[in-house]
């Protein structure tokens, strides 16, 4: 923007802006009058469609309104944007539910899927007030227009009517006019394909796109991962020139690359994942020490000897920024030639690593700790499951024999190594503990599948102990790093949670049975379960003794689940704001550069200082690559959380569809004037639809935060248990309904109580 256009954008809003005029609506001929370059006068001096274009920024900016209903031009008015009256302008997200939100910096402005006007999220738009609450706030939105569109994609099948016509329907989007794209790219379509495309105008009521690319056909095995990940913004294909680099990458370490590295393949070093993994980013080792210290190695695949800035691998890296996981496929961050082979630390290989290598004391305390450049070759490739079977027959060990044991084949050789891991990682929980580590849990599922690829069983992973080893290990190589880097780096982030956040979850969870004393006067009405906290709530050791009072573990998992809705999610900035989850004032990622990019940019920072060659002269280029880049990773990270909670919904609803009318047990984990959510004891997740109750109706209390039966006077609450009725469930939701044998045995619950 020139100078002259800056001018006189502010002389529009200054004439805008005047408070005597504040409702006025100007013509194009009014503010054309009243605008100076210099001390010349304006009329016939500017360009209508100049001053046009300037008031469309304008607008675009969130400055000015543009009233350009009328198909007449010179019937265009023009006002500031009367945020008094209600209007919000910002960037639209939609959830899986097909509801907007508009956060306008003071509070969020939910926008019904009926009132979107066919906006898809990440759109900037202007949002009207449609409905007005007694006290005066406006508690209901409609889109009044759409601004800017964010990258106009959708993905649609091509379909076709009862004549035969090609047509394209939008999947999981809210679009409703029709789609038209280039006739010649139709032809090439059949029935069925699903394709991505790009909407760009919008005339006479039809949606003009252009095609992207065919994602699939609805027949494919892997359609649904793929349209998922399309859906969420996720490359699937690598570059031609990212393939072509990763094809000259060697598949074995050479003699040359091993020169000036600790030498590590005769120590006992292992790994420890799930039995699906492939791609191993992490193994340890441990030695005890004449002075009665431990010296444990972390070591971590060497991604930054291979990739590295000016590689198209290297930018392919960062702007996916993460492997995502997707029910039985891997969309992955690295060609599975590095992420699989050359940089996983496959047992019996030689690899390169760069290890966080630290001396604990014999109470697990940092005594010191360094990064060097290793070559190792692991001895093994563990599971959890087994070495947690070697913890456990350790354990109950006793007086027997270690061949009177039950160690898994090929395990005994390790028992020691483990053994040391396993102690010195339960004194690290301790001080995680000490300082306000939160272990809320988990909620990752475990999908098991038939011959068939089809889903048979759902299993909630359990924080086991072997799990514990390699997380408190992890953790402490990232606080390592985070405690030794100097130069901008991209720091992991968790800020403390708002008073009224917690307030509010903690309200809620009183309504539910579960009183939390801190201090403020509280009914004394009897509760299910007490839990003592201090008067200032807002802290992770509050946080964490509420979850360790709760004995019973379905209880505690819906509390933690409740309670991590008060939190901020966790992020990349390059401020180190600390970790208010993990108590730690500095942490950073460090052990998982093949899956997560500011890993990668991590080692190569540590690379970079230890070595001396960090560019102090260039450090404001850095600092603005590293701002943008920390930015840019919380999105992927979001966008992948997105798809893969998505991929496993769908592999839910597969099971589900093929259980149609069966009963399952199930708690209520959290509910609202609109959705009762579900999870069966197998941690399927679900919504408790209130059209699919029979026998009963359920009317919501919005000052007790729970469902009461109008017949069976049942109350439907956090943590209620109930048995329910699988229905035919469709993408987004997997639905359950009751019948009226269900209700009845509410009712007579109630009665015996």
């Amino acid at each position: 923007m020139d100078l002259k256009d800056e001018i006189i954008k502010k002389q529009i809003i200054e004439l805008l802006d005047n408070p005597g005029m504040k409702y006025r609506n100007y013509k194009l001929a009014d503010i054309k009058s009243k605008i100076f370059v210099g001390n010349q006068k304006n009329i016939g001096y500017l360009n209508d469609d100049y001053l046009k274009n300037l008031l469309c920024e304008l607008e675009q900016e969130g400055q000015i309104y543009i009233n350009n209903r009328s198909k007449n031009n010179s019937m265009w008015s023009y006002r500031k944007l009367p945020t008094d009256l209600g209007y919000v302008y910002g960037i639209i997200k939609v959830n899986k539910y097909g509801e907007g939100f508009v956060t306008d910096g003071k509070h969020k402005c939910k926008i019904k899927e009926e009132f979107l006007n066919e906006a898809l999220s990440g759109d900037t738009v202007i949002l009207r007030p449609k409905k007005i609450s007694t006290n005066g706030d406006y508690t209901s939105y409609y889109v009044d227009k759409i601004l800017k569109r964010a990258n106009g994609k959708v993905i649609c099948e091509v379909k076709s009517d009862d004549k035969g016509n090609y047509y394209l329907e939008p999947i999981r989007s809210t679009l409703k006019h029709k789609i038209i794209i280039k006739e010649a790219v139709m032809e090439r379509l059949v029935v069925g394909d699903r394709i991505q495309v790009q909407i760009n105008d919008n005339k006479n009521g039809v949606h003009y796109a252009d095609f992207i690319e065919l994602s699939s056909h609805k027949d494919d095995p892997d359609r649904d991962t793929k349209d998922i990940a399309l859906e969420h913004n996720i490359d699937i294909e690598f570059s031609q020139l990212a393939l072509e680099e990763a094809k000259k990458l060697p598949v074995k370490v050479t003699e040359e690359e091993m020169q000036g590295r600790l030498d590590c393949r005769k120590d006992i070093v292992f790994s420890i994942d799930g039995e699906d993994t492939k791609d191993r980013d992490d193994a340890l080792s441990v030695k005890k020490l004449s002075n009665g210290h431990y010296m444990v190695f972390i070591h971590i695949a060497d991604v930054s000897h291979y990739i590295h800035p000016g590689m198209a691998l290297w930018n392919e890296a960062l702007n996916r920024s993460t492997s995502v996981y997707m029910s039985q496929s891997v969309i992955a961050m690295l060609p599975h030639s590095i992420s699989n082979g050359i940089c996983s630390l496959n047992p019996g290989e030689d690899r390169l690593a760069f290890s966080c290598i630290v001396e604990l004391n014999p109470e697990a305390e940092i005594v010191n700790y360094d990064f060097k450049e290793c070559v190792i070759k692991s001895s093994k490739a563990m599971v959890y499951e087994d070495v947690d079977k070697v913890i456990e027959g350790q354990n109950n060990r006793g007086n027997l024999l270690e061949e009177d044991t039950a160690i898994p084949v090929g395990y005994v050789d390790f028992v020691d190594s483990i053994m040391c891991l396993d102690k010195l990682a339960q004194k690290i929980e301790k001080i995680k503990e000490k300082r306000g580590y939160i272990n809320f849990g988990t909620n990752d599922i475990k999908i098991s599948y038939d011959k068939d690829g089809n889903p048979i069983r759902f299993d909630t992973l359990k924080n086991s102990r072997s799990r514990k080893i390699i997380e408190n290990f992890m953790l402490l190589a990232g606080e390592c790093a985070a405690n030794y880097l100097a130069v901008p780096t991209v720091y992991r982030v968790h800020e403390k949670p708002k008073s009224e956040k917690v307030a509010e979850v903690f309200d809620l969870l009183r309504k539910n049975g579960i009183d939390i004393i801190d201090g403020r006067k509280i009914s004394t009405e009897k509760r299910g379960i007490k839990v003592k906290t201090t008067t200032n709530f807002v802290n992770s050791k509050v946080i964490q003794e509420i979850l360790k009072q709760i004995s019973d573990m379905e209880t505690r998992d819906i509390v933690a689940n409740i309670l991590i809705r008060s939190m901020n999610r966790a992020r990349y900035d390059t401020e180190n704001l600390g970790h208010f989850g993990l108590g730690l004032s500095s942490y950073v990622q460090f052990t998982s550069p093949i899956r997560r990019g500011p890993d990668l940019v991590q080692h190569y920072n540590i690379k970079l200082q230890k070595n001396g060659t960090f560019d102090y002269a260039n450090i404001a280029d850095y600092e603005k690559f590293i701002s943008e880049y920390a930015a840019h990773a919380t999105l992927k990270e979001r966008e992948a959380d997105l798809a893969e909670r998505d991929a496993d919904t769908l592999e839910m609803i597969k099971y589900i569809n093929n259980h149609v009318g069966e009963k399952f047990t199930c708690r209520i984990t959290f509910l609202n004037n609109k959705n009762i959510f579900v999870k069966t004891i197998d941690g399927i997740e679900g919504v408790l639809k209130l059209d699919e109750v029979d026998g009963d109706n359920f009317i919501y209390d919005e000052t007790k935060a729970y469902y009461r039966g109008q017949k069976s006077k049942a109350k439907l609450k956090i943590g209620t248990k109930l048995t329910l009725t699988s229905k035919p469930s469709r993408y987004g939701d997997v639905v359950f309904g009751m019948t009226e044998k269900d209700v009845l045995s509410l009712k007579l619950k109630k009665v015996n109580k």
